[in-house]
């Protein structure tokens, strides 16, 4: 008997003879993807988040700076300076930039379409992992899982999030996968070279969406491996010997042309400062080290609330003999990895446990439906749909009142203000004076690093902070709060209030 296909017999915690009636399984289903898609409709038709910080006008004009300058391989944000990232999520949205889409959705558009993968790879794989345990309500437990994830502040955040996050986050996940169909496949006697080019495939996508965490994912065979079937024996034929040369010839169709064009740069910032530098660091003492495993774990429970409750129940009740016989150990395992590697490099940032919630989506889903004691599988599945639809609408009603962007206005005033001006200015040159770190030269499709010839500077339109001239501008908006104000100029006899 396999550990991935224990029937009920085998544990006193596996599967219960009891099944979901076939249209409770069908109801759950369709409300699984209604919780995606209320969480994305409430992202985009919500209040924009945008300028309310530097990182996606920072991504923005990065896009931009392909798309206009040529820039695929080190492009410049609008002060010129370099990114200090791989450029995945700017390659997947610049098709649409270059077709001249220089809206807000256009830009998003690559998370968006990340998270719709991860939702639908998370119901896949969680089919497949909960079989031990739900039989055949595997795939209506697995469209739980996947509104699990779907419906919690990180996943409803990230969807619709310019940063390479939601890139990362799907790339994780799918190699994720693929490790762990493989080991199935492993354990079954069955072929398993499909699965394992498609890890190694996405083991080099995700250095190509975010670097480091590649690293991460070369773990997760055997330490997967060793926590499900006791021994790394599976974990021998991943295919190393070709994976790791497929994986590195992906992340090279940024890297070669990176090191060709600015090899310092590459060398010294972005692999020397940005990963070894973190790992080599001497000041990140032991208390250092603790205070990001505290982190992690606060990350955890705050951001993957309310399953992360649930995923962390199933941690502490379970346990390894417990999480093999119910067959989610592989879903136990990278949590317990990313929330141990933080600790070890003393990382803090919040963004850093999200590509571990999709696993634990499905640990969570596979605990709650053991964990009903007095309830009937119906209402386990119900339960958990439930539990995410109203965890989605509550953030999507909160964010809309009493989120930054909400609260300040700043985004959608930089969304309308851009759109007056793109069909003012056409193609004549723009000046930005002084704007700082903004999002309203990408969403006019412009970038302020490129040089403009001195002639037609002298005759172009301005765009300034209103409080920086006395002159009537042609076009003008201000955020709700007020603090916020610009306006688009003739360049001709403007100038700047003292």
């Amino acid at each position: 008997m396999t550990a991935n296909r224990l029937e009920p017999a085998d544990s006193d915690i596996g599967s219960s003879r009891q099944r979901a009636s076939h249209g409770v399984r069908n109801l759950v289903i369709a409300l699984s993807v209604l919780v995606f898609v209320i969480g994305a409709a409430g992202r985009i038709f919500g209040p924009s988040d945008l300028d309310q910080n530097a990182d996606q006008s920072l991504t923005m004009s990065f896009t931009v700076d392909m798309v206009l300058n040529g820039n695929w391989i080190l492009p410049q944000d609008m002060r010129g300076i370099t990114s200090r990232k791989p450029p995945l999520v700017n390659w997947l949205g610049a098709p649409l930039a270059a077709m001249g889409y220089w809206d807000e959705w256009a830009f998003k558009m690559p998370s968006l379409f990340a998270a719709l993968v991860t939702f639908i790879a998370i119901a896949f794989v969680g089919r497949r992992l909960l079989i031990p345990i739900a039989g055949e309500d595997a795939t209506a437990l697995g469209w739980c899982a996947a509104a699990a994830w779907a419906g919690s502040p990180s996943a409803v955040k990230h969807m619709y999030f310019l940063r390479p996050d939601m890139a990362l986050i799907a790339c994780t996940t799918l190699a994720w996968a693929a490790a762990v169909v493989s080991l199935q496949r492993a354990q079954d006697g069955l072929p398993r070279w499909q699965p394992n080019l498609v890890f190694w495939l996405f083991v080099g996508l995700t250095a190509l969406a975010k670097g480091p965490f590649a690293l991460l994912l070369l773990m997760v065979p055997p330490l997967t491996s060793l926590a499900w079937f006791g021994s790394l024996h599976h974990a021998r034929g991943a295919g190393w010997w070709w994976g790791i040369p497929l994986a590195c010839a992906v992340f090279s169709v940024w890297l070669v042309p990176a090191l060709i064009l600015d090899r310092s740069y590459v060398l010294d910032e972005l692999i020397g400062r940005q990963i070894f530098y973190r790992i080599g660091h001497d000041s990140i003492g032991v208390l250092a080290r603790l205070l990001a495993a505290l982190h992690a774990v606060g990350y955890f429970f705050e951001r993957f609330a309310p399953f992360s409750l649930a995923a962390a129940a199933a941690l502490v009740v379970w346990r390894g003999r417990e999480l093999r016989a119910t067959g989610v150990m592989p879903a136990a395992v990278l949590p317990v990895l990313v929330v141990a590697a933080m600790a070890l490099l003393g990382l803090r940032g919040g963004s850093f446990p999200a590509p571990s919630y999709p696993a634990a989506a499905i640990l969570s889903a596979a605990f709650v439906y053991w964990w009903r004691g007095r309830l009937q599988p119906n209402h386990a599945l119900i339960g958990i749909v439930g539990i995410a639809m109203v965890s989605v609408i509550v953030i999507v009603a909160v964010s809309s009142v009493f989120d930054r962007g909400a609260v300040s206005g700043r985004g959608d005033a930089a969304n309308a203000f851009a759109r007056q001006a793109r069909s003012i200015v056409g193609s004549d040159p723009v000046v930005f004076v002084d704007l700082g770190i903004s999002a309203v030269p990408s969403l006019m499709g412009r970038h302020p690093a490129r040089e403009i010839d001195p002639e037609q500077k002298a005759a172009a339109y301005l765009v300034m902070m209103l409080d920086a001239t006395d002159a009537t501008p042609v076009v003008e908006a201000r955020s709700r709060d007020g603090k916020w104000s610009i306006g688009l100029f003739r360049g001709e006899g403007v100038e700047a209030s003292p």
